[in-house]
């Protein structure tokens, strides 16, 4: 994986599609690796990036787009999210090694006011982890839901999963990160949902109740194909009653996993 990652011109490009408006093309800002994910820090005028092939989390200036002092954090952070009182930075690292035993499949959580770091190990490969209302995050691995505390550092089950497919690395030069981990999440405005997207073979939705801490399935399922990097988002809005729903926009790759390649869009609504 040894191309460079321009995260400004990616959301421009992903968020003008969903809402059917001509992409253009932003600020591009080299960050030297491979990005998995985004985690926007508003009041502190900062945007997290999770940098997937240099073992750290980037910083940059939302107001000069500037890159700041990065996190150094442990190998292959492949998800992260940031939780709601903005005290906690969490980070998934993802392992599994096509030969041998996995070593790094643990969450990292960082204090933003310190900087100061917890770990906790896993006994899967995690996928994707997002902060709901509550201040816990769900947590996406190859076989499980969980639901973590940062103030305790555990995790509890909530769910088995049966359908996510763990891809072995190292992985072939001109991968994208997210062809490894094949998950996303992302949450409502009011923090009460989280809806995902995951699988290789197959991509599957799932929807997450924060208030009743309870995984319900979602409405998309792509059977068919080789999927290529997918991404889902919700758009900003507290969840409505059901004759009103907010909408939920996944994209994935349909012919190539260049940066020039096609790609798909589809929208959702989300249901209670």
């Amino acid at each position: 994986m040894s191309r460079k990652f321009s995260l400004i011109t990616l959301g421009i490009l992903a968020g003008l599609a969903c809402v059917g408006q001509t992409p253009t093309f932003g600020i591009r800002v080299p960050i030297g690796g491979e990005a998995t994910d985004l985690a926007l820090d508003e009041p502190r005028g900062v945007l997290y990036i999770a940098d997937f092939t240099a073992s750290r989390i980037e910083r940059m200036n939302l107001a000069t787009f500037k890159l700041l002092a990065p996190l150094p954090v442990d190998p292959n952070p492949g998800s992260m999210s940031l939780s709601p009182d903005r005290l906690w930075l969490l980070v998934a690292h993802y392992d599994n090694p096509a030969t041998g035993t996995a070593t790094n499949n643990h969450l990292t959580l960082i204090n933003l006011l310190n900087n100061t770091q917890q770990k906790l190990a896993l006994p899967d490969p995690p996928l994707a982890v997002m902060f709901g209302a509550d201040n816990q995050a769900l947590v996406v691995t190859t076989k499980q839901f969980l639901l973590y505390n940062p103030v305790s550092n555990t995790a509890n089950l909530l769910e088995t999963i049966a359908d996510f497919t763990a891809h072995t690395i190292p992985v072939a030069d001109g991968t994208f990160p997210l062809d490894i981990t094949t998950a996303s999440v992302s949450r409502s405005g009011d923090g009460n949902t989280i809806f995902g997207v995951g699988g290789s073979g197959q991509a599957i939705t799932f929807r997450y109740d924060v208030p009743s801490q309870t995984v319900n399935p979602g409405e998309i399922v792509i059977s068919n194909g080789n999927l290529g990097p997918r991404v889902v988002s919700l758009n900003r809005n507290p969840i409505p009653p059901r004759s009103s729903r907010p909408t939920a926009c996944s994209a994935w790759t349909a012919t190539s996993r260049r940066f020039a390649s096609s790609q798909r869009f589809a929208a959702t609504s989300v249901r209670r």
